[in-house]
């Protein structure tokens, strides 16, 4: 008995001795300094930098606390830790203490704060923070952390240690719980949790850490964020300057990915999106603010993405549909930006906003209505560059500084790109109304140095407030042709260093035309007239040119033309050809002509209708008209001044070549008669130079005694002869010429002349002795038209003559009557001298007179025959030149 209680003593004895040095040996193990010691050697095999804990607590059960735990930054990019926990809590299993395992069955780390800073280059402070391949031998054991991780009221702040943001914190999350829990691997956790921030909302987030490659993924999510001032400025790097150009505001939904790898080439990943839900914002820049925003902007590897955002921009009552796609480096403070907006309504605010070209567009085109506008934006240097503009017009107004007429209703394509204004298949309407049509197209440098466009105008009303405004030479077309009416245009220009050519075509639909050259107004203008290097070239241009006032006073009177040629406005010189048809001759038309008309009247008189082909040159040095003219007489009565009767139903053809006026195959009616003429003037010589030969035929002679004689002689018969005359000036004391008459079938025996010769004879011709037949040559000059023959003819007497007549009447002439049967003779009372002579092998009975006088008072005297002095002649003119 005493000695199993001396045993029994002795264990028990052994027992308390071990329980005590064992006690010793945990109180040693376990006291402040060596768990304090042990928790910093345990954090130095898992990160770098500087680990400092402030107190550890040891309760074997209940497990360990540890207090204020600080990790220094290893980079030193921020001054501060880069983790700081206020206490961390690890809970133990006291059994397996005594089994001499060490086994951590959760954690519970209270109040933790992270500071994430990143510098200029782009470094991370935890860049280098966690020691790969460290070794936690009590997390080894098996069972151990089967409670997880738990994180409480943790918070997370972002800061930006670069010199523009001069290390001021951007934002921090808080409070953050969160949960981790063992993977597959001992060193690798799931982190599941969330946070209630009073600037982010509520969200949650998940993700993986793996403490063995010392790399992390995490995901975070949050719905309905509501943007306001001080919630987007805490956004890291662009949330106060996003604040400053945009303004946002409205609801998103957000998703965040971080990953990070300590050992990649790219140690950091970060994914940022924002789902817009009913977003707005107010860009500077651009006058109309943007609301009803919806879609994605991603913010990830220092790009920031705008994928289809789709809004609003204008008020409620007009608004207009805008969409951003883009990608912005911000670390480069560069990228693209499209923005497509749909139906936009044009203002002057609006287009003044457009970068660099707003102001010049506006001042030289004024547009507004509506569009489509697709603008690509290049982003370098944190501004905003123009690079591409696509404008789609619906219904486009604007007016062109150098232009009166404004352009309405404009639909079609512009792109500007470059510099560049490039016109695609613009269709708009001229005026106030839907009548003129404008097509447009071509390619315009904005800055005005070169470019080229076609302009296609239909049915434009001409006016002289258009015609000024035409560059260059819009004034001198209006002060020399005065058009107005419609036409097509369609104008090619060519700009280069700022000079513009023009190349046009005019198709003139109704114009009307006052040139200070052409004395005649031109209406209903038809045909094409084409401009090239200060040259009109007129092509088949036809219309009615005004000649005068009917009878009534009422309508006009005209004559359709065609016209053809050269006009350079520059010199001035021109080339035109000149066809009219069937106009009515006129006193007041033949004196409008340029040049020769009020001499061309006072020479020839012409009065009824004519066909004309004029070619009218100018040339630019000298600048007096040629012409070159062609007349088609029809009908045509002609009252010359050097023509005693007029002429009527003349036809032929007059040609004018400058000053030279000359006839070709021109024939008429003159005294019931056929006559022929051929005319020659020189109007340009001073006095006036002409030659005129007339040939007739069948001329009554009775209206030519009514009409050139102004007698009312019952005297007739037909004339037939030819005439021609020269003349210097208007008078008759230069003209001279020649010609033959001779009468046919004639009644004139009450002749002054024959009157008087038989007077002489004191002898009454029975009726029918009257002469039927006679034959005239004579010459003219100075005055005086010089009888070389004149021979009356009756079946019993023939008188021939030869003298002068002057023009104003007065006679000296010789004439002889040849008696034909001598049976007449002795009817004769008082024969008076006659002698008989051989004249041609025939002897006649002959008697001379002497006519002095006037033609219509005519003196006779009978003169002796010398006819011992004169052999036999041939005829009686040559014994009348010889007496």
């Amino acid at each position: 008995m005493n000695r199993k209680r001396i045993v029994v003593s002795i264990l028990v004895g052994v027992i308390c001795s071990l329980l005590i040095a064992g006690f010793i040996v945990f109180q040693k193990f376990f006291s402040h300094q060596s768990l304090q010691t042990r928790v910093v050697e345990l954090f130095t095999q898992c990160v770098r930098g500087e680990v400092t804990v402030g107190q550890v607590d040891f309760n074997p059960f209940r497990g360990i606390t540890i207090k204020e735990l600080n990790i220094n930054d290893p980079t030193a990019i921020n001054k501060q830790p880069v983790l700081k926990v206020s206490e961390i809590f690890l809970e133990l299993r006291p059994l397996h203490l005594f089994c001499g395992r060490f086994l951590i069955r959760g954690i519970t780390i209270a109040s933790p704060e992270v500071f994430i800073a990143k510098n200029d280059k782009g470094e991370w402070n935890i860049r280098e923070l966690i020691m790969p391949n460290f070794k936690w031998p009590f997390l080894l054991v098996k069972g151990s952390l089967e409670d997880g991780i738990v994180i409480e009221n943790a918070r997370v702040n972002f800061q930006d240690t670069g010199e523009r943001q001069q290390g001021k914190e951007v934002f921090s999350i808080s409070p953050i719980s969160c949960f981790l829990s063992l993977a597959s691997y001992p060193l690798v956790y799931n982190i599941s949790g969330n946070v209630d921030d009073r600037f982010w909302g509520n969200y949650s987030f998940g993700g993986r850490l793996n403490f063995k490659e010392a790399k992390f993924d995490l995901n975070v999510s949050a719905r309905n964020i509501f943007l306001y001032e001080e919630l987007v400025k805490k956004i890291p790097s662009v949330g106060a300057k996003l604040w400053d150009n945009m303004t946002p505001s409205g609801r998103v939904d957000l998703t965040c990915a971080i990953k990070y790898d300590s050992y990649a080439d790219k140690k950091s990943y970060f994914n940022f999106v924002a789902d817009l839900k009913d977003g707005a914002f107010k860009f500077k820049q651009w006058p109309l603010p943007v609301h009803d925003l919806t879609g994605i902007v991603e913010f990830s590897d220092g790009h920031l993405y705008l994928k289809n955002l789709k809004g609003n921009i204008g008020n409620l009552e007009d608004t207009t549909a805008i969409s951003f796609n883009g990608d912005i480096c911000l670390d480069e403070q560069g990228g693209i930006l499209t923005v497509d907006v749909s139906n936009v309504t044009g203002t002057e605010e609006l287009v003044k906003m457009i970068p660099k070209v707003g102001d010049k567009v506006w001042t030289n085109y004024k547009p507004t209505g509506r569009v489509d506008v697709s603008a690509t934006c290049i982003v370098k240097d944190n501004k905003v560059k123009l690079d591409s503009v696509t404008i789609n017009l619906r219904d486009t107004n604007a007016t062109y500084i150098h232009w009166p007429l404004p352009v309405h209703g404009a639909t079609g394509r512009l792109e500007i790109s470059k510099g560049n204004l490039c016109i695609k298949k613009l269709h708009g309407y001229l005026g106030d109304g839907h009548s003129t049509s404008l097509d447009l197209q071509g390619q315009i440098n904005l800055k005005g140095t070169d470019g080229v466009f076609n302009v296609n105008v239909s049915n434009i009303n001409v006016t002289e407030k258009i015609i000024r405004m035409i560059p260059s030479f819009g004034q001198r077309i209006w002060t020399e042709y005065m058009p107005e009416g419609r036409c097509d245009v369609d104008v090619t220009c060519n700009v280069k260093d700022k000079k513009i050519d023009y190349d046009a075509i005019i198709d003139l639909r109704d114009m009307e035309f006052l040139c200070e050259r052409w004395p005649f107004p031109v209406i209903g203008a038809s045909g094409k007239i084409e401009y090239s290097r200060n040259n009109l070239y007129f092509k088949n241009v036809s219309g009615y040119m005004v000649t005068g006032m009917l009878t009534n006073d009422k309508n006009l009177s005209t004559a359709h033309f065609n016209l053809d040629g050269l006009v350079d406005i520059t010199a001035p010189s021109c080339l035109l050809t000149f066809e009219t048809s069937n106009l009515a001759v006129s006193e007041p038309l033949v004196r409008k002509i340029p040049g020769l008309g009020d001499r061309l009247w006072e020479t020839l008189k012409p009065l009824g209708r004519i066909d004309v082909r004029m070619d009218y040159r100018i040339n630019g040095r000298s600048k007096n008209p040629e012409f070159y003219t062609v007349i088609n007489c029809k009908e045509v009565e002609i009252l010359c001044a050097k023509l005693p009767v007029p002429v009527s139903n003349l036809s032929g053809f007059i040609e004018a070549n400058g000053n030279t006026v000359y006839t070709r195959e021109l024939k008429g009616r003159t005294c019931n008669g056929d006559v022929s003429a051929v005319l020659g003037l020189d109007l340009g010589s001073s006095p006036i130079r002409y030659k005129l030969k007339l040939n007739f035929t069948n001329t009554d002679l009775s209206e030519f005694v009514k009409v050139a004689l102004k007698l009312d002689k019952q005297w007739s018969g037909f004339i037939s002869g030819q005439s021609e005359f020269y003349c210097q000036g208007n008078g008759t004391a230069t003209m001279s010429g020649n010609g033959e008459i001779n009468l046919r079938e004639g009644n004139i025996f009450d002749m002054p002349i024959i009157l008087s010769l038989f007077k002489v004879l004191n002898l009454s011709l029975p009726a029918k002795d009257i002469f039927h037949t006679a034959h005239v040559e004579y010459t003219m000059g100075n005055g005086v038209v010089h009888i070389e023959k004149a021979n009356l003819v009756s079946d019993t007497v023939e008188i021939s003559g030869t003298g002068d007549v002057n023009l104003d009447g007065r006679i000296d002439m010789l004439a002889i009557v040849v008696f034909k049967d001598t049976s007449f003779l002795s009817g004769i009372p008082i024969i008076g001298d006659v002698k008989d002579f051989l004249i041609g092998g025939i002897v006649r009975r002959l008697t001379k007179f002497e006519i002095k006088g006037t033609v219509m008072d005519p003196k006779t005297n009978t003169v002796s025959l010398e006819a011992l002095k004169h052999p036999s002649v041939k005829n009686v003119f040559e014994l009348l030149k010889s007496e």
